[in-house]
């Protein structure tokens, strides 16, 4: 009866199990990809400024994929619904409805976006001095780059349409082929010496077929297999479908706003106040102190849209049973975290060679904590994600946005120095990490009596 029992439960969780494992084989190779290209950067720019202004431009450049009116969001919880409920009809209405909806908006934004770009000083902007690299030189690789972010920000529509198909490991799949290429790139290729402008506008082209390559292919692939006869069509599309998902996806994107700017722009904040060779060392205590965030978090990417699933169906107590055992986990994640301090002299050395910087473990140690911050949020958003309710969510991370930009250009006035912006960043969040769980245990406890 035991063995009947535990071969049922697995049945049951069987999709959100195999997509947990294979999020974590495809995510695994991504990150270890990630570490692999900090010393090939390195090698190709030689210079710290150059490099940080690479990672400073992706990183503001990347604050656009965020402005999509929560559409994709918005998407993935209907399209879950309907395909929950085997509802064709509905289901090929949300497909018609966001993808023309969004085409739309991401033309307009496209014109928006790209006027601004050619009167906008980016060497002021990203506070890199002309003798580094000539205006000409990072206004073409901007742009270059701005367009390949402009492709890919409708192409990634498909993954919350593989998401709601309980296809959660595809997306990272999808980002590990699009780091694997510029991995090769990285490694394969010899860049000219002396020519840092020159280098600078290659990686910027290969950086943006890299990003739209494997979604091209995805989608192409879905609407041919999988959802054959769902492809978006003007025929199908319903302006009562598309208020429903911006209804919802409104509120996502507010969060994704908020969230950009308090996670997300670090960079930025670090390039311009300070120096953009510090935002080097700031990634490289990130890429470190992130991966255990990044493997814990990767168990998440499948839950939002079973949770969304199960609640659909009314499985209201494996609800509350999912967030109790992720509440568990997280105090083995913060321990193995923190385990890591005492041997990161050893790993820097090991992984960047001659290249490796000088640790400062009271750095470290901020980063320890942001990442554990990192994780116990990231809990936090994917259930009330699936849930839906997002509202405490919103005020909250809207007091942590004034708190940080406030007081990092305060410090930044006074003369402090860049681990400040971690440590603000960490201030600003300590409300929600508190805040939330409070609510979502009552909002649980509630359904857990229905």
């Amino acid at each position: 009866m035991v063995l009947i029992d535990l071969y049922r439960k697995f049945n049951h969780n069987r999709s959100l199990i195999y997509n947990i494992i294979g999020t974590f084989a495809v995510k695994g190779g991504t990150m270890l990809l990630s570490l692999i290209s900090m010393p090939l950067y390195m090698n190709y720019f030689e210079n710290n400024i150059l490099l940080g202004v690479w990672f400073t431009m992706h990183t503001v450049l990347s604050w656009i994929l965020v402005f999509d009116l929560g559409i994709g969001n918005g998407l993935r919880n209907h399209l879950t619904t309907a395909l929950a409920q085997n509802d064709r009809d509905n289901a090929r209405a949300y497909i018609s409805s966001a993808y023309i909806m969004f085409g739309a908006f991401v033309a307009a934004l496209s014109l928006l976006v790209l006027g601004l770009s050619h009167v906008v000083s980016w060497n002021s902007i990203l506070n890199v001095p002309e003798h580094v690299i000539h205006p000409a030189d990072l206004h073409r690789g901007v742009n270059i780059t701005l367009v390949g972010i402009i492709f890919s920000f409708i192409l990634r529509l498909i993954n919350p349409v593989l998401y709601a198909l309980q296809k959660s490991a595809l997306p990272n799949f999808l980002a590990f082929v699009g780091s694997l290429l510029q991995v090769a790139f990285l490694y394969f290729y010899t860049a000219e010496k002396g020519d840092l402008g020159h280098n600078f506008i290659i990686l910027a082209w290969v950086h943006a077929l890299s990003i739209n390559i494997p979604p091209l292919i995805a989608t192409i692939g879905v609407f041919w297999t999988t959802l054959k006869g769902y492809f978006p069509s003007f025929l199908f599309f319903s302006k009562i479908h598309a208020r429903q998902i911006l209804t919802l996806g409104l509120l996502f994107f507010i969060l994704q706003i908020l969230y950009m700017i308090i996670s997300a722009t670090n960079e930025f904040f670090i390039s311009h106040f300070f120096d953009p060779s510090y935002v080097v060392e700031y990634q490289v205590y990130m890429k470190l102190f992130s991966i255990m965030g990044s493997l814990f978090t990767l168990a998440l990417v499948p839950v939002w849209s079973a949770i969304t699933k199960a609640f659909t169906e009314k499985r209201f107590q494996w609800i509350f049973k999912l967030y109790r055992m992720l509440n568990y986990a997280v105090v083995v994640a913060v321990i193995i975290q923190f385990l890591m301090l005492p041997f990161l002299r050893s790993i820097i050395e090991f992984w960047l060679k001659d290249n490796a910087i000088a640790v400062n473990y009271y750095y470290a140690l901020c980063f320890a904590v942001y990442s554990c911050v990192s994780i116990w949020i990231a809990i936090q958003s994917s259930i009330v994600a699936g849930l839906g309710k997002l509202k405490v969510q919103a005020w909250l991370y809207t007091f942590a946005v004034i708190f940080k930009i406030a007081v990092i250009i305060l410090v930044a006035k006074l003369g402090g120095s860049w681990i400040t912006v971690v440590n603000v960043s960490i201030v600003a969040l300590l409300p929600y990490c508190i805040a939330q769980p409070f609510y979502i245990k009552k909002t649980l406890n509630e359904m857990k009596h229905v």
